[in-house]
């Protein structure tokens, strides 16, 4: 057993299953188009959670493609006091409005160009080349990966980030774990 006695913040993990990354590029695509457009710092639903309703202290994804089917993680740090099952609301029904076609044309084109040229745009050294390279052509088996990859986000439309979270967002869909499933989890395993 591990023992921790400052207080820590709850915590929720959610989940949804998402294709391989490599057998359709375009999937990949969508999913790192997703993170940008719902879960980066400067999307309206970050801001909705932590600026304005103070609900978390933190809000993101970190998805990459993978060779696998996989999850795609969202992650939350509720602020002190605050549950997360609002979090978990809000995290749903911006989901499901991006199902229904509610896809802001202006914004996913930022997120598609700011996507683009951010991999571009941190090219910046031999080093940083060739750990970009090595990074990205991993789950690909294929050092033309990154090519492969911002060709699929330059070509998608909106309509396509909708039927993508159509397809694999719905609340029934999701796994979550939670501070406490967390720890009986860890518990089990320490045993």
């Amino acid at each position: 057993k591990v023992a921790w006695t400052n207080p820590t913040q709850e915590r929720v993990l959610v989940g949804w299953r998402v294709p391989s990354g490599t057998r359709n590029p375009r999937d990949a695509a969508l999913a790192l188009l997703l993170r940008g457009y719902l879960f980066s710092e400067s999307s309206p639903l970050v801001k909705d959670l932590v600026l304005d309703e103070q609900l978390c202290e933190e809000v993101g994804s970190d998805f990459d493609p993978r060779k696998d089917a996989a999850l795609f993680p969202v992650g939350a740090r509720m602020k002190a006091g605050k549950s997360s099952d609002a979090v978990l609301q809000k995290i749903q029904a911006a989901l499901d409005d991006v199902a229904k076609g509610n896809v802001d044309a202006a914004r996913f084109d930022a997120v598609r160009s700011n996507y683009r040229y951010g991999v571009l745009m941190g090219l910046t050294s031999a080093d940083s080349i060739a750990g970009t390279v090595a990074y990205e052509s991993g789950p690909f088996s294929d050092p033309h990966a990154i090519d492969l990859v911002l060709t699929q986000v330059s070509n998608t439309k909106p309509a396509e980030l909708a039927q993508f979270v159509k397809d694999h967002f719905a609340a029934n869909q999701r796994a979550i774990a939670d501070a406490g499933a967390l720890e009986q989890a860890v518990g089990h395993l320490v045993q």
